[in-house]
Protein backbone atom coordinates (compact mmCIF):
# COMPACT_ATOMS: atom_id res chain seq x y z
CA UNK A 1 0.00 0.00 0.00
CA UNK A 2 1.41 3.10 -0.87
CA UNK A 3 -0.52 6.19 0.26
CA UNK A 4 0.74 9.46 -1.29
CA UNK A 5 2.68 11.61 1.71
CA UNK A 6 1.18 14.41 0.18
CA UNK A 7 -2.41 13.53 1.50
CA UNK A 8 -0.98 12.84 4.87
CA UNK A 9 0.27 16.34 5.32
CA UNK A 10 -3.31 18.04 4.05
CA UNK A 11 -4.70 15.54 6.32
CA UNK A 12 -2.88 16.81 9.00
CA UNK A 13 -3.16 20.43 8.17
CA UNK A 14 -6.99 20.23 8.06
CA UNK A 15 -7.14 18.06 11.43
CA UNK A 16 -8.78 15.23 9.79
CA UNK A 17 -10.16 12.46 12.64
CA UNK A 18 -8.08 9.24 12.22
CA UNK A 19 -11.64 7.48 11.18
CA UNK A 20 -11.66 10.23 7.87
CA UNK A 21 -8.47 9.52 7.16
CA UNK A 22 -9.37 5.44 6.67
CA UNK A 23 -12.17 6.47 4.67
CA UNK A 24 -10.72 9.08 2.85
CA UNK A 25 -7.05 7.82 2.40
CA UNK A 26 -6.47 4.66 3.16
CA UNK A 27 -8.63 2.83 2.39
CA UNK A 28 -8.82 4.37 -1.54
CA UNK A 29 -5.57 3.29 -1.40
CA UNK A 30 -5.12 -0.03 -0.56
CA UNK A 31 -8.42 -0.88 -2.97
CA UNK A 32 -7.94 1.51 -5.53
CA UNK A 33 -10.68 -0.89 -8.29
CA UNK A 34 -13.05 -1.05 -5.52
CA UNK A 35 -13.19 2.62 -5.54
CA UNK A 36 -13.06 3.41 -9.07
CA UNK A 37 -15.81 0.96 -9.53
CA UNK A 38 -18.43 2.54 -6.88
CA UNK A 39 -17.59 6.01 -8.24
CA UNK A 40 -18.52 4.72 -11.72
CA UNK A 41 -21.89 2.70 -10.51
CA UNK A 42 -23.17 5.91 -9.08
CA UNK A 43 -22.13 8.63 -12.18
CA UNK A 44 -23.14 6.25 -14.90
CA UNK A 45 -26.83 5.14 -15.44
CA UNK A 46 -27.84 2.04 -14.95
CA UNK A 47 -28.77 -0.62 -17.72
CA UNK A 48 -32.34 -1.74 -16.99
CA UNK A 49 -33.39 -5.12 -19.63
Amino acid sequence: MKVDPKMIEMADIYHLSFMTRVKYIYLPAMFPNLYKKRLLDKTLPNKKD
